[in-house]
């Protein structure tokens, strides 16, 4: 129930109705903590910390990913969060924090140095490193997105919704879509 509940959330996030969207997040949130779903709960905290941020929430989509990144036991999922949770603490200027998350995401073993989960992250950190950080160590972050973000037939995301490309900028404070 809880992931048919998530499954709503995305899909009336992505057509633009947030209020509906949040709702069912929120819905989605109770009965996964309820159930005691640690797996469905790390995504449904992971969801709802994205969508805190974007309506500007961040203390609460900090507290959501880091519960997120505790309880998740799938290292995607664990990856991907860690990313989130950077890009909340770029939303509220701890730019070092936010350096030192995405290389704390980018050590986490996917069994293939070249998944394509790792794309954004590197692309992420790249960016960062070079409006806020060590510029010298960014090409090979950049390098490292291109090679797998061109990945063909690279999945969807964990919780099976399609990965985005764009900046982290865009993304951290985007209003659009989680």
């Amino acid at each position: 129930e809880s992931e048919a509940l998530q499954t709503l959330a995305y899909l009336y996030w992505y057509r633009g109705d947030s209020l509906q969207a949040k709702a069912f997040a929120s819905e989605a949130l109770r009965i996964a903590r309820e159930a005691e779903d640690g797996l469905g709960l790390a995504y449904a905290l992971q969801s709802s910390g994205i969508m805190a941020r974007v309506e500007g929430d961040y203390a609460t989509a900090i507290q959501m990913h880091e519960e997120a990144i505790r309880r998740s036991s799938h290292v995607v999922l664990r990856m991907r969060t860690m990313r989130h949770l950077a890009l909340d603490y770029l939303a509220v200027g701890r730019h070092a924090d936010a350096i030192a998350e995405l290389r704390r995401s980018l050590a986490v073993d996917l069994g293939d140095p070249d998944h394509y989960a790792y794309a954004d992250v590197r692309r992420d950190l790249a960016e960062n490193l070079l409006e806020h950080g060590d510029g010298s160590r960014a090409t090979s972050a950049s390098e490292g997105a291109r090679s797998t973000s061109s990945t063909p037939g690279s999945p969807s995301s964990p919780s099976g919704t399609p990965s985005r490309s764009g900046s982290s900028r865009a993304t951290a404070t985007s209003a659009r879509s989680p």
